[in-house]
C-alpha cells in the first residue's frame, strides 16, 4: 500500500513538473515583480504558435500576475480567452499577433489589469469593437502602436480614463480629436512615427487637459515639406510641461525648432533638448541672432542641450535673462563653433550665468587653424608674447562660477588670448576635460581648483613655460596623453608636475616620447595604491628608476617602452621586483634558452600578475615561438625544464670530461719528464762507467785490451779523469786531435799519480 502511495506521489510530482518547465504546455513559469510590492511569476507562452491560454498548474495559478502571449497565433480576443487566469493578473502581453477584432468586454475576467500591451498587432480602427476596454477602471499602462489605424479609436480610448502612459502612433492626418479631453491624469505620451505627416497647431488639442509633464517629439526625418508651416504655437496643447525633447533631423534646422516655443515662455522646464537638427535647403552658416532666441531667453531651463545643431556662432545680446538666471546644464557639444572668433562672448556666457553647474562645448566639427598634431614649434610671436608678460605685474584671473562643477570644453578648436600669464579658479568644481584643445599660452598658467578630482588634458597643446597643478590638492585622475602639460620640448617630463597630489590613483601619460622619468616624479604618490598607465614612451633599456619607490602599484601597464633586443633578464627583474599587483608589458619576442631558465622560474611563480603573457612571444622553444603563456602551462614548463635539465647534464659532463683530460694530460705530462729526467741520470752514470772501466786510455796504447782484468787497471780519480768516447772512424785530422788529446790527458794522469 505503501509502494502504491509512492507511485501516485512521484506521477503528480511529474506532471507538476512538466507543466512547470513547459515540457507538457511548452509554456513556462519564471519569477515576476515590475515593481509591485508583492512577488509573483509570469506565465510565459511567447513563441509558441498558440491561440489559448494553456492552464497553469493549480499550484501557481493564483500566484500568476502576468502572462506573455505575445508572437502567437492569436486572431480575436474574447471574454473566453482569459477564462484560464484568475483576476490576480495585473500585466497582459499580446504584442506581434495578427489580431482582427477585440469584441466588447474582452477583459471582464482579468479586471485588476495595470498594463496592457496590443503593439504590433496589425490593428485597424474598427477592430476594437465597443465597449472592448470595459472593465479595465484601473488600467495605468497602454501601448497600441506599430498598427495599421487611420485615425485613432478615440472613442474606446478615450474610455480608460485611468491611463497614465500611452505610447501610440502617428501617422499622415493624425489628430487627436476632444474625445481624448477625458484623460485628465495622461502624464506621458511616447509618439512612434509612421511615413511623412505635418504639424498643425491642432495637431494635439485633445491633449490639452492631460497633465502631460514631459515629452519626446523626436520626429527624425517624418515632417513634410522640411518644416514648411510649422507652427509657432506647436506646444500650447501641453500647457503643463516640464521636459521637453524635440528633434526633426533633416526634416528643418534648430532655427526653426527654436521658433516653436512661443507657448513655453514664461514657464519653468527641467530640460529642452532639442539634438541633430540639420536645415539640408541652407548651405550658411548657422548663427543664432535675437531673433532665434526671441521665446527661449523667457524661459527657465535648468538644462539645455543643443547637440550636433550645425550651430557656427551666436549674435545675440547678453544676459539672456531669466533663462541665464536658471542654466544649471549647457550643452552645445558637436557643433560647428569657432570659440576662436568670440570667446569673449562665450566666456561672458558661462562667467556671468550664476547657477551653472555643467559646462560642454566639446568636439566642434570645425576646421580651424589647430595642427592635428600634438607636437609644437614655437611661433615667432612667442618672444613677442614673452616680453609683454615681462612688463605685467599681475597674472590675468578668470574666476569661474562657484556652482561650476563640470567643465568639457575638449576638441573646442584653440581658444588663444593675447595673455601670457593665466590664474584660473574654480571652487566647487569636479571634473574638467580639455582634451585636443590648444592653449597657445607662451608663458604660465596657475589652476586653483580645490576639489577636482578628474583631469583630462590628452592631446592638448599649451605653450607654458610654467605650468602648475599643485593646486589641485583633491586630483584622483590625471590624463595625459600625448600632452604638452606633461612634456615639454625634447620629450623631458615636467619634473614637479605631480608634487603634491597626494590622492592621485590614476595617471596615464602614454604616448609622450618620455626618455627618462625623474627619480622623485612620483614622490608625492609613494603610499597611494595607484594605477599608472605609461605605454608607447621610450624608456630604452632600463626601468625607470621612478617607479621603485611607489609601495603599491595596483596596475602598472608599461607597453612597448622598451627596445626590443634589450627586453630581457635585467627588464624582467627590475619589473616584478616593483610592487605591482597587475603587469603589462605589451608585445615582445623573448629567447627562451636554457641559461634564461632561473628568469623564467622567477617570472612563472608571479605569472598571474602580469595579465598579457600572451603577448610575450616566446623563440626558440620546441622549434618555434610560443607565447610565455604557453611556455608556463603545465606541459611546456615540464618539457622546457627536461630539455634544460638534459642540456645541463651534458653541459656539466663536458665541462667535467675537460677537466678531467686536462689533469690526466698534465699528471701524464710530469709523470713523464720525471721518468726521463731519471732515465738521463741512469744513463749518464753508466757510460762514464764505460768509459772508466773499458774505455780509459793509458799511456803508450790507444785502448786498454779488453779482456785485461780489473786489478790490472791502474786506480785512477773518476772524478778527475776525463773520459771521451770516439767513434772508430775518425778522419786523420780528428785522430791528430784525439792523440795530442790522449797524450795531455796522460800527461795529467801521471801528474796526479805522482
Amino acid at each position: 500500500m505503501a509502494e502504491i502511495k509512492n507511485v501516485i506521489l512521484w506521477v503528480w510530482v511529474l506532471q507538476t513538473s512538466l507543466c512547470i518547465f513547459g515540457t507538457a504546455s511548452a509554456c513556462n513559469l519564471s519569477p515576476f515583480s515590475k515593481g509591485l510590492p508583492e512577488n509573483g511569476f509570469l506565465w510565459n507562452c511567447s513563441h509558441e504558435n498558440l491561440d489559448y491560454i494553456p492552464e497553469i498548474p493549480a499550484t501557481h495559478k493564483s500566484d500568476v500576475i502576468a502572462v506573455d502571449l505575445s508572437y502567437n497565433k492569436f486572431r480575436m480576443i474574447q471574454g473566453k480567452t482569459f477564462t484560464n487566469l484568475t483576476f490576480r493578473v495585473k500585466f497582459m502581453f499580446l504584442n506581434n499577433n495578427d489580431i482582427k477584432t477585440v469584441q466588447a468586454n474582452a477583459f471582464r475576467t482579468i479586471p485588476a489589469l495595470l498594463e496592457l500591451d496590443i503593439s504590433s498587432c496589425s490593428l485597424e480602427t474598427g477592430s476594437l469593437q465597443y465597449g472592448c476596454f470595459s472593465n479595465l477602471d484601473v488600467l495605468r499602462s497602454l501601448q497600441i502602436y506599430n498598427n495599421s489605424f487611420h485615425s485613432y479609436p478615440d472613442g474606446e480610448i478615450s474610455k480608460l480614463e485611468s491611463l497614465l502612459n500611452l505610447t501610440i502612433d502617428i501617422f499622415p492626418g493624425f489628430h487627436f480629436s476632444e474625445k481624448f479631453l477625458k484623460l485628465k491624469i495622461l502624464r506621458s505620451v511616447k509618439f512612434i512615427p509612421h511615413g511623412l505627416f505635418s504639424l498643425t497647431n491642432d495637431s494635439f488639442q485633445g491633449l490639452r487637459n492631460s497633465p502631460i509633464h514631459y515629452l519626446d517629439l523626436n520626429l527624425y526625418n517624418n515632417i513634410e515639406n522640411f518644416c514648411k508651416g510649422l507652427p509657432e504655437d506647436l506646444f500650447c496643447s501641453f500647457p503643463h510641461l516640464q521636459g521637453l525633447s524635440v528633434s526633426f533631423g533633416v526634416s528643418c534646422g534648430i532655427k526653426r525648432v527654436l521658433r516653436t516655443l512661443r507657448c513655453l515662455q514664461h514657464k519653468h522646464l527641467d530640460y529642452f533638448i532639442s539634438s541633430d537638427n540639420h536645415d539640408l535647403n541652407s548651405y550658411n552658416a548657422i548663427l543664432l541672432n535675437e531673433t532665434d532666441v526671441e521665446y527661449l531667453r523667457n524661459m527657465c531651463i535648468r538644462k539645455l542641450i543643443l547637440r550636433n545643431n550645425d550651430i557656427s556662432g551666436i549674435e545675440f545680446k547678453l544676459p539672456l535673462e531669466k533663462l541665464q538666471i536658471c542654466l544649471e546644464v549647457v550643452d552645445l557639444s558637436s557643433n560647428n563653433i569657432l570659440f576662436s572668433s568670440s570667446h569673449r562672448l562665450w566666456l561672458t556666457l558661462m562667467l556671468f550665468t550664476p547657477n551653472i553647474r555643467v559646462i560642454k562645448i566639446c568636439c566642434q566639427n570645425t576646421q580651424s587653424s589647430r595642427d592635428v598634431s600634438w607636437r609644437h614649434s614655437l611661433s615667432a610671436g612667442y618672444n613677442r608674447h614673452h616680453e609683454t608678460r615681462r612688463k605685467q605685474k599681475d597674472a590675468f584671473k578668470i574666476i569661474l562660477p562657484k556652482t561650476l562643477e563640470n567643465l568639457d570644453i575638449s576638441n573646442a578648436d584653440r581658444i588663444s588670448t593675447t595673455e601670457t600669464d593665466i590664474f584660473i579658479q574654480a571652487t566647487q568644481l569636479k571634473f574638467l576635460n580639455v582634451s585636443g584643445t590648444e592653449f597657445p599660452i607662451p608663458y604660465s598658467i596657475t589652476l586653483d581648483f580645490p576639489l577636482l578630482t578628474d583631469l583630462d588634458v590628452s592631446y592638448t597643446e599649451t605653450y607654458a613655460d610654467n605650468l602648475s597643478l599643485q593646486k589641485l590638492v583633491s586630483l584622483e585622475s590625471l590624463k595625459a596623453i600625448k600632452s604638452g602639460v606633461i612634456t615639454v620640448t625634447d620629450h623631458h617630463v615636467r619634473e614637479g608636475i605631480l608634487h603634491g597630489l597626494h590622492n592621485l590613483n590614476y595617471i596615464d601619460v602614454s604616448d609622450n616620447h618620455i626618455v627618462y622619468l625623474p627619480p622623485l616624479f612620483f614622490a608625492s604618490q609613494k603610499n597611494s595604491n595607484i594605477t599608472i598607465i605609461i605605454d608607447r614612451n621610450e624608456f630604452g633599456s632600463s626601468v625607470p628608476k621612478a617607479l621603485s619607490i611607489l609601495n603599491s602599484i595596483d596596475i602598472l601597464s608599461i607597453r612597448d617602452c622598451f627596445e626590443s633586443y634589450s627586453f630581457g633578464d635585467v627588464i624582467l627583474e627590475s619589473l616584478l621586483n616593483l610592487h605591482a599587483s597587475t603587469l603589462y608589458l605589451g608585445t615582445y619576442r623573448v629567447g627562451c634558452y636554457c641559461y634564461r631558465k632561473d628568469t623564467f622560474l622567477m617570472v612563472r611563480k608571479i605569472r598571474k600578475k602580469i595579465a598579457d603573457l600572451d603577448k610575450i612571444t616566446c623563440d626558440d622553444f620546441n622549434g618555434g615561438p610560443k607565447n610565455l603563456q604557453e611556455l608556463f602551462s603545465t606541459k611546456q614548463w615540464r618539457t622546457f625544464r627536461l630539455q634544460c635539465g638534459v642540456d645541463d647534464f651534458w653541459l656539466t659532463f663536458s665541462v667535467v670530461l675537460l677537466i678531467s683530460t686536462i689533469i690526466v694530460i698534465l699528471v701524464a705530462f710530469i709523470v713523464y719528464r720525471i721518468v726521463s729526467h731519471n732515465m738521463m741520470k741512469n744513463c749518464g752514470g753508466k757510460i762514464r762507467a764505460v768509459g772508466s772501466n773499458e774505455w780509459t786510455r793509458h799511456r803508450g796504447n790507444k785502448y786498454a785490451p779488453l779482456h785485461t782484468e780489473e786489478n790490472d787497471i791502474p786506480e785512477q780519480d773518476n772524478t778527475d779523469t776525463e773520459v771521451t768516447v770516439f767513434s772508430n772512424k775518425m778522419t786523420d785530422g780528428t785522430k791528430t786531435n784525439f792523440e795530442e788529446t790522449d797524450s795531455e790527458a796522460k800527461t795529467q794522469t801521471s801528474s796526479d799519480t805522482v
